[in-house]
């Protein structure tokens, strides 16, 4: 079994035992969102899916909870457009300098118009599958955590 399988199975456990819904995606719906923005998902994110397609009856700190395939497709679809007309931001902890990069994944919405993104392509001095901040309104784009499942196991359910 692979680590990112273990990781989505405790985060589905989780989610579970708060009450969570979850509906998991389809291998079809995977490659669907796939081919739409034009790049395979990482394993990380491919393993979450398949058990939860987003839960949205749970929020975690902040407020966040986990975006389904459709709203991972909607904010990177968005997001590549601001990017296009937006002349860039100044990355913190290992994200690249850019305002979004075809290789950053939304993944936790925080109920407005900010998002952590998946990093599927850092900085030197970034890893892969680390969170970054993505907000609009603001110049930076700050490494918020050095993985996706150790946030997911840090997270509190509100």
């Amino acid at each position: 079994m692979s680590d990112a399988l273990v990781h989505a199975q405790q985060y589905a456990a989780r989610m579970q035992a708060a009450g969570g819904t979850l509906t998991p995606a389809t291998d079809q719906q995977i490659t669907e969102v796939e081919t739409e923005i034009g790049r395979a998902l990482p394993d990380d994110l491919r393993a979450l899916f398949r058990l939860a397609n987003g839960v949205s009856d749970v929020r975690l700190h902040g407020g966040y909870r986990v975006f389904s395939l459709s709203g991972l497709r909607d904010y990177w679809k968005l997001s590549m457009q601001i990017a296009e007309e937006d002349s860039g931001c100044e990355g913190i902890g290992g994200a690249q300098d850019a305002y979004f990069l075809p290789d950053w994944f939304p993944i936790l919405d925080s109920g407005d118009s900010t998002f952590l993104a998946y990093d599927n392509a850092p900085s030197s001095e970034g890893t892969v599958g680390q969170l970054v901040l993505v907000d609009p309104q603001d110049e930076y784009r700050e490494v918020k955590s050095p993985s996706l499942w150790e946030w997911l196991a840090r997270a509190s359910i509100e």
